[in-house]
């Protein structure tokens, strides 16, 4: 009998044996990062009856760290079942019940961890998060209470500082909130999530700056990490700081293209700072992810009249039509992208509406303006012009167009030449002012002030001679018809041929020939040569106008000056073509009476 109880006795030793080596081995896997060996040698264990606790709790591990948190909750609550003074244990349900969601079941696991091991920093740390959770956050047993001692526990855990001022920042006390938000930064300085925290504290601060200088060090972190740049973005924008806001928002539209706000907020931003090629692409784009966003819409109809796409923005008003979201401040480009279109006259309706809406809005006078010139209703465009400077006094073409209005009828010349200086004033080589007033003294028959215009005109056109040629071409003409009437007829063809490369006509080829003609002088060898010139002249100027009836009258003239003493045929032939000239020209002008004198003077039937 003795004999069989010993056998017995070895035969339980060594099965106890052999289930506590499998505990062991299961061990050794997961240290080895064998898991699924290690999964397979705890479930060995526990079959064999061994180390059930443990088993279960490595288990629970296993499951928590793969991210099974309902088989972790299982094998966890187990193994407390079976030792409910099984710390690790505890604080691991906890944790598994916190990726839950289940605070408050957490909350539990903690407390009786806490009550096990009073002393072990871990607890008070978890313990007090899932407070945080359930926003029990005062009182001896609340969250502030357990992350202190947490922090006096373990002064250099991160996590314990982040609790802290998640608590803090759920009583709206930001700055205890971003000073532990700090101290976790401080002692690990990479975390972006914590980082994050920093910049939305600050924003419920309402302390902006800091927030956006906040949320730049948070993409420094992490230069893919869309929240940092999209919320910066966001706080530019709403502070109407498009320029800086613009940066942010493209590096988050960057990052995920299809989102909906971001797309929106940086076309706005773009359209707000002005920079209406990017602004409109962005929009674009922005009314494609959302055709119901009328603000969308607003920059698109915006950035495009800027762009000069003017059907493409009255596409884009078009919509906001529709949806009956007009406001007063989009009938002014509204108007103008109408009128650049072609359509004057509902150009002019929206115009109207638009003053009729805002009449502190300065765009509109100036379309205004400009339509009520092309329907030469001058005194009505001079009074909107005037509208316009009174509103914009930096407004340089409105100077100049109310001037040019004013010269017409009914004149206000004084006014006219006021505006002209005044633009002048502001901007002293503002070409078209400069021009206009050269044509006001011409105007007034201020010859030498005249003078003086012309030839600021043509200093300054000649930077640009491709650009200005109409200008340089009119300028030369009046300085040659100056000198012409100064009888400096040298000075007046050296302009007249300057005008001539800029564009020529029927008058500035006379004027050429004239010129030549008058210029005349003792050496017979000369004089022919700018006879034969000045016909040459004469003849271009008939072929761009047959009823120039003074170039017919000079032509004939120049013809005589060809005779030659003795050549009678020659001569003959010459008397008879200046004939036939004279009579064009009287033809054309019955009172040239110089044509007449001629005739007779050379004998013509």
């Amino acid at each position: 009998m003795k004999s069989a109880t010993l056998v017995l006795l070895v035969s339980c030793i060594v099965h106890v044996a052999d289930a506590q080596d499998l505990f062991n081995k299961a061990k050794g896997s997961l240290a080895a990062k064998d898991t699924a060996r290690a999964i397979a040698g705890f479930q060995d264990a526990l079959k064999a009856g061994q180390k059930p606790s443990e088993s279960n709790y490595f288990l629970g591990v296993i499951a928590f760290n793969q991210g099974r948190y309902d088989d972790a909750v299982q094998f966890l609550s187990t193994a407390v079942k079976i030792n409910d003074e099984y710390v690790d244990a505890l604080i691991a349900l906890g944790d598994a019940y916190s990726m839950k969601g289940d605070a408050a079941n957490a909350v539990a696991q903690y407390k009786r961890a806490a009550k096990v091991a009073p002393k072990d920093c871990r607890v008070p740390a978890s313990y007090g998060a899932a407070l945080v959770e359930l926003n029990q956050l005062d009182g001896p047993e609340g969250a502030i209470v357990q992350l202190t001692r947490a922090k006096e526990c373990d002064p250099n855990n991160p996590a314990v500082y982040v609790s802290l001022g998640d608590a803090y920042y759920k009583q709206g006390v930001i700055p205890l909130a971003n000073a532990n938000y700090e101290k976790a930064l401080e002692l690990s300085p990479k975390d972006l999530e914590t980082q994050l925290k920093v910049a939305r504290a600050y924003v419920k601060n309402r302390q902006y700056n800091e927030a956006v200088a906040a949320f730049e060090s948070a993409v420094k972190i992490d230069s893919t990490n869309f929240d940092g740049y999209f919320e910066a973005g966001k706080i530019l924008f709403r502070a109407k700081q498009y320029r800086r806001a613009a940066p942010y928002l493209y590096r988050a539209v960057l990052l995920k293209p299809n989102h909906v706000e971001a797309a929106s907020i940086y076309a706005q931003t773009l359209a707000g700072a002005e920079l209406w090629g990017e602004a409109a692409k962005a929009a674009g784009a922005a009314v494609k992810l959302d055709s119901t966003n009328i603000e969308n819409w607003r920059a698109y109809a915006y950035a495009l009249t800027e762009n000069r796409e003017y059907k493409e923005a009255l596409t884009a008003f078009a919509a906001l039509e529709r949806r009956k979201a007009m406001k007063p401040e989009d009938y002014s480009y509204f108007g103008r992208a109408l009128y650049s279109a072609g359509e004057k006259q509902k150009a002019m309706e929206i115009l109207l509406k638009a003053v009729a809406a805002d009449s502190t809005n300065c765009d509109p006078y100036f379309n205004l303006g400009s339509l009520y010139m092309e329907q030469r209703d001058y005194a009505t465009a001079a009074r909107m012009f005037e509208k316009k400077i009174a509103c914009d006094p930096k407004s340089l073409t409105s100077y100049v167009n109310a001037g040019i209005s004013y010269m017409q009828p009914p004149k206000n010349l004084p006014r006219a030449r006021e505006l002209f200086l005044k633009a002048i004033e502001l901007k002293p080589d503002f070409f078209s002012a400069l021009l206009w007033l050269a044509r006001y003294y011409a105007e007034v028959d201020s010859v030498a002030a005249m003078k003086q215009m012309y030839d600021d005109v043509i200093r300054l056109g000649s930077e640009d001679p491709v650009k200005n040629k109409s200008a340089l071409n009119e300028a030369y003409i009046q300085l040659g018809s100056y000198y012409f009437g100064q009888k400096n007829y040298a000075a007046a063809l050296d302009n007249f041929r300057k005008a001539l490369t800029y564009g020529e006509s029927s008058g500035l080829q006379l004027a050429v020939g004239q010129c030549l003609i008058l210029t005349r002088g003792e050496d017979a060898d000369e004089n022919r040569k700018r006879t034969e010139e000045a016909i040459v002249k004469f003849r271009r100027a008939i072929q761009l106008d047959a009823n120039n009836a003074q170039a017919h009258f000079w032509l004939g003239n120049s013809l005589l000056y060809l005779r030659i003493e003795g050549d009678t045929q020659r001569n003959r032939e010459l008397n008879e073509e200046a004939c036939a000239e004279f009579r064009k020209a009287l033809k054309l002008d019955p009172k040239l009476e110089d044509a007449k004198k001629a005739m007779e003077r050379i004998g013509c039937k």
